[in-house]
């Protein structure tokens, strides 16, 4: 019962990324086992579990970066938008934004039959692409910001 006390007891928006990334985890489990079968049946299922957070604190970060962004862009360009603190709204976007792009992803693989490599290339090389796009789009409106002021 301490843990979820523990739980309980952190802020918001920490709370919001730690289940985000609960609900996660099953999702790279998942790929781990469609695409790399004998990595899955060789080691320990724990170590499949271990991987599986790895590769979900690896990749959800950046996309949970990216969300923030596109959050940030919104806010100063719309004066009318609420400028409280929307770290859980974005946090919650952001696992549900991740969750569908990674079983569109896991979807593409398994239907063109990719390993667990090539699986990983196309996952991140289109992450990759997003975030870079994303940072354009928002140093482009920030400057557009700027030169309004």
């Amino acid at each position: 019962m301490s843990i979820i006390k523990d739980i309980n007891e952190l802020n918001l928006s920490l709370r919001s990324f730690l289940i985000s990334l609960i609900f996660i985890i099953p999702f790279w489990f998942i790929d781990i086992f469609l695409f790399n079968k004998v990595f899955y049946l060789s080691y320990s299922f724990y170590i499949s579990i271990v991987f599986s957070f790895c590769f979900t604190v690896g990749y959800y970060i950046p996309f949970a970066i990216m969300a923030t962004y596109v959050v940030m862009v919104a806010v100063l360009t719309d004066k009318s938008a609420p400028k409280e603190d929307p770290e859980v709204g974005v946090i919650t976007i952001a696992s549900l934004n991740y969750i569908m792009y990674q079983a569109l992803i896991t979807a593409l693989a398994y239907v063109f039959n990719m390993n667990f490599k090539s699986f990983l290339i196309l996952y991140s090389s289109i992450l990759f692409v997003l975030v870079i796009a994303t940072v354009v789009y928002y140093i482009k409106k920030t400057e557009k910001v700027k030169q309004q002021e």
